[in-house]
């Protein structure tokens, strides 16, 4: 078999980026900006990290996660806080209560030998609390994010909370280069969303 000539890989790559593009770009009209209601609870959780010198930084996280093959989900990325295991379950209070259980107190960030200066050493205090977004709440998209295999939206409140929670479909495996599963993707976030305007 002759291989291709490079400037017909090139064009064939360029194309396939294009179609990506065009389709989250598709998504992301949809949804960025607009205003939503929700359909079922979105949850965050709050811990208070606090420095050794003194001060104290409020970090949010949203938990939800929707997937068309394990459902409805809460994850929570300990690496965003400590470099510690992540925490996921499918009963919010269970999965708050080992967040809590996990991050009550961690140990300084220091830096590795050669590796550069310090990090700030810093401690995670117990979860400040779990926030609950219930059905009905109105919120805005802040930020629409399209990974190789999710997609996480990231609402403001409309009291001025921004990036107060967020949603994320994650999908089994790779998204196509077109994002034919766009359709899918928007009957997963409707599940919980419905526009307003």
């Amino acid at each position: 078999m002759t291989p291709m000539p490079r400037h017909t890989v090139a064009l064939c790559v360029s194309l396939l980026l294009a179609a990506s593009m065009a389709s989250g770009a598709t998504l992301k009209a949809t949804w960025l900006h607009r205003q939503v209601a929700l359909k079922q609870p979105l949850y965050s959780v709050l811990v208070m990290r606090s420095t050794f010198g003194g001060g104290a930084v409020l970090s949010r996280q949203g938990l939800a996660v929707v997937s068309p093959e394990k459902g409805v989900y809460y994850q929570f990325h300990g690496s965003f806080f400590s470099g510690d295991r992540d925490v996921t379950g499918s009963n919010i209070d269970d999965v708050f209560d080992e967040i809590s259980a996990e991050h009550r107190l961690m140990p300084p960030r220091m830096a590795e030998p050669g590796s550069g200066p310090p990090r700030p050493p810093m401690a995670v205090s117990r979860p400040a609390r779990l926030v609950t977004y219930t059905t009905g709440t109105l919120l805005q998209v802040r930020k629409v994010a399209i990974g190789k295999d999710r997609v996480t939206l990231t609402f403001d409140d409309l009291h001025g909370e921004h990036a107060a929670t967020t949603l994320t479909v994650q999908w089994p495996q790779p998204f196509s280069p077109g994002l034919t599963e766009q359709p899918e993707i928007e009957q997963l976030l409707e599940q919980f969303l419905a526009l307003t305007r």
